[in-house]
């Protein structure tokens, strides 16, 4: 189901304009209905799961000398 920014921003705690300035930064998909953007929730998703680090643990770090 698509939903509008100003859904999408009170379900993940974004602000409107920031949702609004990923659209525009094709960070996420939306669709151009009328004046409205139709955004799928799952592009949203998908961009939390990239914003996350990718902890990696150096096996030589921290190793006895």
């Amino acid at each position: 189901m698509l939903k509008t920014p100003k859904e999408i921003a009170k379900e993940y705690g974004f602000s409107v304009s920031y949702i609004r300035k990923l659209i525009c930064q094709g960070r996420i998909k939306a669709e151009k209905i009328g004046q409205f953007y139709a955004i799928d929730p799952l592009s949203i998703k998908d961009l939390k799961r990239r914003r996350q680090p990718n902890v990696k643990k150096d096996l030589n770090n921290g190793s006895h000398q």
